[in-house]
């Protein structure tokens, strides 16, 4: 098994966290597999399956284990960054429209449900105009 970098380690604590809605310290199988989707861990239904199966609930010594063991950080973060760069809104900089927010959930998680979709949109919040501030996206997403 590979082990993670500090930042890496750090990127996945505070995602646990992130995910971690009801602060028990544990991940549901549906959130693992979220939170893999959102590293740029694509799994397959059978992957899926297992990890729900196997991980009923998951601590954050798992979650980092199971993160260093199938997510590729080099090629997620260089995925994610191109995604938003092209994606970013031409006529608002500094933002992303939902519809394109919605297409990067659903490239990095082909498996994301619309309730996951609404339930992120929801916490991360967005303007009148259906625009996502890019800057609040990531402090919501990673500092939390």
């Amino acid at each position: 098994m590979s082990s993670l970098t500090q930042e890496q380690k750090e990127e996945c604590e505070r995602l646990f966290k992130f995910l971690d809605k009801d602060q028990d310290n544990q991940l549901t199988g549906r959130e693992l597999i979220i939170g893999l989707g959102v590293l740029g861990k694509v799994c397959t239904m059978a992957e899926q399956k297992n990890l729900i199966n196997v991980h009923k609930e998951c601590d954050l010594d798992t979650f980092l284990n199971i993160c260093a063991e199938k997510v590729n950080f080099k090629n997620t973060d260089i995925e994610m960054a191109k995604s938003f760069k092209i994606l970013e809104s031409k006529e608002k900089p500094g933002f992303i429209s939902q519809k394109d927010f919605i297409f990067i959930l659903k490239k990095f998680n082909e498996n994301i449900t619309d309730k996951d979709i609404n339930d992120i949109i929801k916490e991360v919040g967005s303007n009148a105009e259906g625009y996502i501030n890019l800057e609040n996206l990531a402090k919501e997403m990673l500092v939390k």
